[in-house]
């Protein structure tokens, strides 16, 4: 499948949802390596990327957020990094049976990454890419970044690696509101020099990333993906004001949209509605 294939799908494409928070609601617990599920539970993660597939996802991500040496490390798996990444991509290929696009999840490398120079981050980031290549995902998905110095990294790492699609998202956990034009201008052109091919935001609740995809809009042309969490547990919007703002994001011109951490495919087939 050649980039453009992916690419060019007719817009707005719905993409799926939550992977780790599904998980735990099924009853992994929380301490688990949700990662090595891919090896110990493929059922269970094929079940869950179906069941967003059949309500209309034509994008799933790979179960692969966290699998990379460090995060592995804290929780003595890196031997398994390999095995982990190729079963996660092999696991969505066959969810997605010709009927949905597969990108593979590279999230941050952990608060070790504070200390890490550029050079050993793009390390890491590249032997995690290798690993889930040998699977052959249709692009890459580098989601929640809060350093865009990270996730540059991240996209160097792949793109000495492959001409496959990169989506790169960031995540702004600490008042998403307070976030200025001016950052949202620079983090943009930083990450499309360091080849994103779609570029937008996730894990920030609805209300606040409709703040800010207006704020990307206005200083990137796009193409454009959004995921928005449910929110916090102690304001979380309920499934229909999730579907209302991400139908909002979508006329304004967000060309992916999907859900992060609380949304479930109930939730996305709403926003269809």
């Amino acid at each position: 499948m050649s980039r453009l294939e992916l690419l060019d799908l007719v817009k707005p494409v719905l993409m799926d949802g939550a992977m780790g928070t599904t998980l735990l609601a099924h009853g992994i617990p929380a301490h688990s390596c949700l990662e090595e599920l891919n090896l110990t539970r493929p059922d269970l993660v094929y079940t869950i990327h179906k069941s967003y597939i059949d309500v209309g996802a034509k994008v799933i991500v790979t179960n692969t957020f966290g699998a990379n040496r460090p995060r592995l490390s804290e929780r003595g798996k890196e031997g398994f990094l390999k095995r982990i990444n190729v079963a996660g991509v092999r696991i969505a290929r066959k969810a997605a049976d010709g009927k949905a696009y597969v990108l593979a999840s590279i999230g941050p490398l952990g608060s070790i990454a504070q200390k890490m120079t550029v050079l050993d981050m793009k390390r890491n980031f590249e032997e995690q890419a290798k690993a889930i290549l040998e699977a052959s995902p249709d692009g890459f998905l580098v989601e929640t970044m809060v350093s865009s110095r990270e996730c540059e990294a991240a996209l160097h790492a792949i793109r000495s690696l492959s001409k496959k699609a990169v989506f790169a998202l960031v995540t702004f956990p600490n008042k998403p509101k307070n976030i200025s034009d001016k950052v949202i201008k620079l983090t943009a052109k930083t990450l499309r020099a360091a080849g994103a091919h779609v570029l937008g935001i996730n894990c920030v609740d609805p209300k606040e990333t409709l703040a800010l995809f207006k704020k990307l809009k206005a200083c990137d042309d796009g193409p454009h993906c959004v995921r928005p969490s449910l929110g916090l547990p102690s304001k979380q919007l309920s499934p229909k004001e999730f579907a209302e703002y991400s139908r909002k994001i979508i006329d304004l011109g967000c060309q992916w949209i999907g859900g992060c951490c609380g949304t479930t495919p109930e939730i996305l087939q709403l926003i269809q509605k």
